[in-house]
């Protein structure tokens, strides 16, 4: 065996450098940058972003934009000191999971890295993983907890932009891990902390005692609202800043009012681009406290705190306070600071785990190891292995290679042994095995290739058995994706349905009929035993009183395994799940039709083939969007019904089965 070098493992030392050594501590959000210069421990100079910056519309292009700003910012006076870097990053793009949610079929770090490229759409991952409070005494690989993971070609991206300067870097913290971090740190019982960021914010929740915490991101910001009243006050952003800063003009909003109702339509222009968002914003938070309390059974929330520049928009924290109605904890609502006090041990750090090259520097490329950047020439030099001592022969392996053109005995006596010899010499079989007298070489020798023979197949059915668990394993993860997948799809049409308000009646994108989820439908309302054979569109004639009537309608054709239930009562029960499903499949048609059941002689196996007609109805869909929606009797009793309907769509998506509402 080879002798490898022993590692050392990282001190406090090797995170954040030598005690001399000014340390930068970096906040890159999706709108701008904020550093503290360290020194021997204390904060001698607080750096901002001077230069505005062109951000745009898209989320790359913002954080390209201030990482570009901050590269360049490098240049200056104050962070050229600076020899050691902490960023603590504020990417939308991050993707989370929770261990105990069911999302993560093994909790393996390749296999959640797997599931994380392919959330992202990416080669491949990198993850950060913070563990629930109260596990001290619980294995490091059975431990429930957050996983935050990115794109590594994300992550490459964003420190080339740096250039030189990334080599600096010793860390890429997740601004999640810190909220994390702060949220189990209280001493409450159901403790919240939300983060207001540019375009982003981010809730974090735990329960120390219940041993629970969730992370959720919410794609509002702070800048997401000044936008909106710049747009709808056809004012510079730059005006709009300084007058938001200035005058209070949301504090007295009642978020409660109708948002199609007079008093928003005769509000001022601020009012009537500030409510909506700030709905969407509070409706978040309440979610994600109705979700904690009720799935994780996290208990009820009993405090929050506040991050984030509230102060930029006057009267805003007045109206946080009034809807999320929940006592305040927490003094400095600044990032930065927390982040310089926290423990670099124990926050995460999104380079470690990459095992591949992510700064390049003069066609030299770096790779992250043991919290720094190294060359791939000095990392190679590190892994090789030290020289090899053959202790049965007596000499070094590199002595045997200067002497490998004589010939050894040894070697020569072995290629003289027959089959049976060398099963004997390494272990296969025993002594006795070949020690009948009188029993002929050429018998030995063929009894031998039958050993050898059972040897190999045994081979081959433990390489097919670990290749099927392999498989097993790519399948448990892709039902779970599709699943996830499906998830998701519910969740927009739900926001499409419950904001079809601020949709024009009249718009022909409404209109539009969604396949989507008439094949999500139909696949969900299937039985086991049922399978799709065609699906397609054709136009018929039918007959009302004396006028004929071009009608389209949607054949779906099928077929049912025979049971002693009947195969007519299954189709017809497929049909009835269909016409309940007001939501998705009957948004478009008036009516469902059977058209008739047979039996495929063909097939090998009895199978019954059915088809079933959706006769469209182009008024349906304008029909429902007329009606007036229904209110519920409080935000709160909103919500669980949001919750039920979740639960019920992941049952339902799971079984096959429609569950009566």
């Amino acid at each position: 065996m080879f002798s490898w070098r022993r590692k050392r493992g990282p001190s406090l030392d090797d995170v954040i450098g030598e005690a001399n050594e000014p340390q930068l501590y970096v906040h890159v959000s999706d709108g701008q940058w904020k550093a503290l210069l360290v020194e021997r421990g204390e904060i001698i100079e607080r750096v901002n972003q001077q230069q505005a910056i062109d951000l745009g519309e898209e989320t790359d292009d913002r954080l390209v934009g201030v990482l570009e700003n901050l590269s360049k910012s490098f240049q200056g006076p104050v962070l050229k000191k600076s020899k050691n870097i902490r960023i603590l990053l504020d990417d939308p793009e991050f993707v989370y999971f929770e261990s105990r949610d069911n999302q993560l079929p093994s909790r393996t770090k390749s296999v959640v890295r797997e599931i994380g490229a392919r959330h992202l759409g990416a080669r491949s991952a990198t993850l950060g993983f913070r563990p629930y409070p109260g596990q001290q005494d619980v294995d490091e690989d059975s431990k429930d907890g957050i996983y935050i993971l990115t794109d590594v070609d994300r992550l490459r991206r964003n420190l080339t932009i740096l250039d030189t300067r990334a080599l600096n870097v010793s860390a890429i913290v997740p601004v999640g891990d810190l909220l994390l971090e702060k949220s189990v740190s209280s001493s409450e019982a159901g403790h919240a902390v939300l983060y207001l960021g540019d375009y982003t914010s981010f809730i974090a929740i735990s329960n120390v005692a219940m041993g629970v915490a969730i992370l959720r991101s919410i794609p509002i910001g702070i800048h997401s609202l000044i936008q909106r009243v710049a747009s709808e006050s056809r004012v510079s952003i730059d005006e709009t800043t300084s007058a938001l800063a200035e005058r209070d003009f949301i504090s007295k909003l009642s978020l409660s009012a109708d948002l199609d109702g007079e008093s928003i339509q005769s509000g001022s222009a601020q009012a009537r681009a500030v409510i909506p968002l700030l709905g969407k914003l509070l409706g978040f938070v309440h979610e994600s406290f109705q979700f904690f309390e009720t799935q994780f059974i996290g208990g009820k929330v009993r405090s929050i705190e506040y991050l984030g520049e509230v102060s930029v928009i006057k009267g805003l924290n007045e109206i946080l306070l009034r809807e999320i109605n929940l006592p305040e904890s927490g003094q400095s609502r600044e990032l930065l600071p927390s982040f310089f006090a926290g423990d670099p041990l124990d926050q995460m750090n999104l380079l470690k785990g990459v095992d591949q090259p992510l700064v390049t520097v003069q066609k030299i490329s770096f790779r992250y190891v043991d919290q720094k950047f190294v060359s791939e020439q000095e990392f190679s030099r590190e892994q090789k292995p030290a020289p090899e001592v053959n202790a049965h022969r007596g000499r070094s392996e590199h002595t045997r290679l200067r002497n490998r053109g004589k010939k050894n005995p040894d070697d020569a006596e072995d290629s003289r042994l027959s089959i049976s010899q060398w099963l004997r010499k390494f272990g296969v079989v025993s002594q006795s095995d070949f020690a009948s007298e009188g029993v002929p070489e050429a018998d030995k020798n063929e009894r031998a290739y039958f050993m050898m023979l059972g040897l190999i197949l045994l081979g081959l059915i433990y390489v097919g058995w670990m290749q099927y668990d392999s498989l097993v394993r790519s399948h448990s993860m892709a039902v779970q994706i599709y699943y996830n997948e499906i998830i998701q799809n519910r969740r927009y049409r739900d926001q499409i349905v419950s904001n079809r308000a601020f949709v024009s009646s009249g718009s022909s994108e409404s209109d539009k009929v969604l396949w989507s989820e008439k094949f999500l439908s139909l696949a969900t309302n299937m039985s086991e035993a049922m399978w799709i054979t065609d699906v397609y569109l054709s136009d018929e004639t039918r007959k009302f009183g004396e006028n004929e009537v071009v009608a389209k309608k949607l054949t779906v054709e099928g077929a049912v395994l025979p049971s002693t239930d009947g195969h007519i009562e299954r189709i017809s029960e497929f049909i009835g799940r269909l016409l309940e499903d007001e939501q998705f499949f009957m948004s478009d048609f008036r009516e469902i039709t059977f058209d008739g059941a047979r039996i495929d002689q063909e097939e090998d196996d009895h199978i019954i083939r059915f088809a079933i007609d959706a006769w469209y109805d182009e008024n349906k869909r304008v029909e429902g969007a007329l009606k007036p929606s229904k209110k519920s009797d409080s935000p709160i009793s909103e919500m669980q019904k949001k919750v039920k309907s979740r639960n019920r769509g992941a049952t339902n998506s799971l079984t096959g089965q429609v569950s009566d509402n």
